[in-house]
């Protein structure tokens, strides 16, 4: 009996399913679809901020601009975590691991880019500016932004494998 509990979760279906071979109603599926909108879209927002954030920094040169980047950046990922409740499980969490495999790197720029603006120019602005006399900074935060990103990727990557193994 355990057995077919166990398969039941692993496979997300009833037990019923497995031992009558029942098909289930299409409407199990909705939340999943559910979820996968809300992530869609809330990547959409987070790729968005970058653009709105440089767009409006570009025209204006004001942290406007970095205050609107943020509102898209939260408000995506709002979005996302209230997609997220619907979608339970090893789908749920294959979900959650798919968006943050893509959205780490929109969501680490504007942040790191705020950051490294101000402690090596004094100035903020939505992305990395380069002044001559400050290529360490410049290099530094291509370093840690491509870091950061990769050992977050990979370790999405990683998770999603062992799920997909079973593990």
């Amino acid at each position: 009996m355990d057995k077919i509990v166990q398969l039941s979760e692993y496979f997300e279906v009833s037990t019923d399913h497995l031992l009558k071979g029942a098909e289930l109603p299409a409407g199990d599926n909705e939340g999943l679809n559910t979820a996968f909108i809300f992530n869609a879209v809330a990547t959409a927002f987070d790729l968005l901020s970058i653009v709105l954030s440089a767009f409006i920094w570009y025209e204006t040169q004001e942290a406007g601009a970095l205050i609107a980047g943020f509102i898209f950046i939260v408000f995506g990922l709002m979005l996302h975590f209230i997609g997220s409740q619907w979608a339970k499980g090893r789908s749920g969490l294959t979900l959650k691991l798919r968006f943050w495999k893509i959205n780490i790197w929109p969501v680490l720029f504007l942040p790191l880019s705020l950051v490294y603006n101000i402690l090596a120019l004094n100035w903020p602005a939505p992305y990395p500016l380069l002044a001559m006399n400050r290529l360490l900074p410049y290099a530094l935060f291509w370093l840690l932004y491509l870091g950061l990103g990769t050992a977050v990727t990979l370790k999405c990557v990683r998770k999603e494998r062992g799920l997909s193994k079973g593990s």
